[in-house]
């Protein structure tokens, strides 16, 4: 089956709004596994904020902040 679909994953920095990184994908791979695909090289310190796609990306970047689900 052909699709049409692609993934584009953007890190951009909250207080420049510049865009950081930019990684795209086939749609039907995972967001953690885009990610991790493109050995993102990320400072420590750095704070990420992201969706509960990138669960287990603790183990990658310890700066790292997730919804809570209720």
């Amino acid at each position: 089956m052909y699709s049409r679909t692609v993934k584009a994953q953007l890190v951009i920095c909250a207080l420049t709004l510049a865009i950081l990184s930019v990684v795209v994908g086939k749609c039907c791979q995972h967001d953690f596994s885009a990610i991790k695909g493109c050995r993102l090289l990320l400072h420590p310190e750095a704070l990420l904020l992201a969706d509960s796609g990138y669960q287990g990306m603790h183990g990658l970047h310890q700066n790292l902040v997730l919804p809570i689900k209720k």
